[in-house]
């Protein structure tokens, strides 16, 4: 049976990171004295798409499947990575990921190293309930 992990979702830096995404267009309109009309109602657009894209993040699942393939369903996008294809997992508490990655929901993360050079940031609930999943598909991970 395969089973779904839900991403563990950090309040307070997510409201910091949601205040300054929504600070920064206006404050570019500030800067560049751009208020006309157009520009607003495209700033409004752009602002209402941050917004979106920063709540919808609390969407993402990590699913591992029977057949030993991990889906990150983050929004509208899947990534399937074979858990066979998983060298090591290292815990990581970074805010550069979390702030330059919408995916990465917590500071808390596990960074896996997948095929030779792929890397990508995680944020499950229960972590080790999480890595013992993948070890069961994949006991050559090496924990770092």
């Amino acid at each position: 049976m395969d089973k779904v992990f839900k991403s563990k979702i950090d309040i307070k830096p997510t409201i910091i990171r949601l205040v300054i995404f929504l600070l920064f267009v206006p404050a570019l309109l500030v800067i560049f004295k751009m208020w006309d009309t157009n520009v607003v109602v495209g700033a409004a657009i752009l602002e209402f798409i941050i917004l979106n894209s920063l709540l919808l993040h609390s969407k993402t699942t990590y699913t591992v499947t029977n057949d030993g393939i991990l889906i990150i369903n983050i929004r509208v996008r899947k990534i399937k990575i074979n858990i066979g294809d998983i060298n090591s997992i290292s815990r990581e508490r970074s805010w550069s990921k979390f702030m330059e990655t919408t995916h990465v929901n917590s500071l808390d993360q596990l960074k896996l190293i997948y095929k030779k050079y792929a890397e990508i940031s995680l944020t499950p609930q229960d972590k080790e309930e999480f890595i013992k999943e993948l070890q069961n598909h994949n006991p050559k991970i090496m924990l770092k």
